[in-house]
């Protein structure tokens, strides 16, 4: 048996009342503080590193409790190689606003690329405890931060932390062709570790559960290649069903969405 390929295919105040011309009331100041924030985020956008990190730091001075213009300031700080301030911020966005989604998914990704593996993961479980807007879901899938993540603990040989990853996910979508299909994938991964140690007993149950949810996944959604490709790996190497591997693999090639990734799963079971 050749084994499971484990790296390939896993994956932003003066009190109310009287005051004078010079004065300005709390809701003033948070109006004017979130105007610096939307220009700030503009000139992101745009580009302007230098001038956006400006007005956030106008923005923190009005109003150091926003957790928005803290979490933005460290995320450009990290664009611009400034890790340590990046952090800080992050991380004083966190205590500000815990509920702050978009904190969460910035210091999941500066965690990742820094190397501090457990914060990155930590980080995107407490996300996606969260009612985040769809807009830092799409920014986490489209980051593959997950899979990323995943990939990571994966080679550490972590397993168990990264399908309880993919458990906090699933909480909150259970419904997610993905989320199911990535999570049967781990759950083959350790039925390969158990059954390349001689646990049969284990790898058996472990190759159950994953095909259910590989299973699901199709259900779920068709159109999707990943569970295919995966699926017939699960077929291939631990169950020993070569034809149903290789009707797997023809609906994989069907989809229209083969990737290097899943590719590579397939080529090294030799399928």
């Amino acid at each position: 048996m050749v084994g499971l390929a484990v790296g390939a295919g896993v994956f932003v105040a003066n009190a109310a009342g009287s005051r004078t011309s010079n004065e300005v009331g709390s809701g003033d100041i948070r109006r004017s503080s979130q105007q610096l924030v939307l220009d700030a985020s503009e000139l992101a956008a745009a580009g302007d590193y230098d001038e956006a990190i400006a007005l956030y730091d106008g923005a923190i001075e009005q109003l150091p409790s926003d957790p928005e213009a803290w979490t933005y300031r460290g995320w450009l700080q990290f664009q611009q190689g400034d890790t340590d301030r990046a952090v800080a911020d992050l991380e004083e966005a966190i205590v500000l606003g815990p509920a702050f989604a978009d904190a969460w998914v910035f210091r999941a990704i500066v965690g990742l690329r820094s190397g501090e593996l457990d914060i990155a993961t930590n980080s995107l479980m407490t996300f996606d405890g969260l009612d985040a807007p769809p807009s830092m879901q799409q920014l986490v899938d489209q980051q593959r931060l997950r899979q990323n993540i995943t990939s990571a603990l994966a080679e550490r040989g972590d397993l168990d932390r990264a399908i309880e990853l993919y458990d906090t996910a699933l909480a909150a979508r259970p419904d997610d062709a993905l989320l199911n299909a990535e999570r049967g994938w781990l759950l083959a991964l350790v039925a390969d570790q158990a059954q390349r140690t001689g646990d049969t007993e284990s790898a058996g149950t472990l190759s159950t559960a994953a095909l259910e949810l590989l299973d699901r996944a199709v259900e779920l959604d068709p159109a999707l290649a990943d569970p295919y490709a995966y699926r017939a790996v699960v077929y291939a190497e631990l169950v020993g069903n070569a034809d149903r591997a290789e009707e797997d693999v023809e609906a994989y090639k069907a989809t229209g969405q083969t990737r290097d990734d899943l590719d590579a799963i397939l080529a090294q079971s030799g399928l």
